[in-house]
């Protein structure tokens, strides 16, 4: 796979952000990309090589194993990446700790 880009001065570079360039994410196509996390910075000017690997995990079932299948049970890809970026939100953590509190003092009477 070769990408070939071509951006101008004011596509690449963002004001409160001190590098240049494009950020690029190689995800599966049935996740969401999170290019934060996983995003590689590209230079203009630059040639880069990316070298990608995949793997899977293969549990073994019953009788050896009493592990779930990779959250196969459940009726979603489960990823924990949505959650923390949520938890970065000052607003929603201000209600997450505020309805924590709320169950612990429930618990507690």
């Amino acid at each position: 796979l070769q990408l070939y880009m071509e951006f101008n001065h004011h596509q690449m570079i963002d004001l409160l952000n001190k590098d240049i360039g494009v950020r690029v994410v190689v995800h599966d196509p049935f996740q969401l990309p999170y290019v934060s996390e996983d995003g590689l910075n590209i230079r203009p000017g630059d040639s880069t090589a990316i070298q990608v690997e995949k793997y899977q995990i293969n549990r073994m079932g019953h009788p050896w194993s009493k592990c779930l299948m990779s959250g196969k049970h459940l009726p979603f890809n489960y990823s924990y990446m949505p959650y923390s970026q949520l938890l970065l939100n000052p607003e929603v953590l201000h209600v997450l700790l505020a309805q924590h509190r709320k169950t612990q003092a429930t618990v507690t009477t």
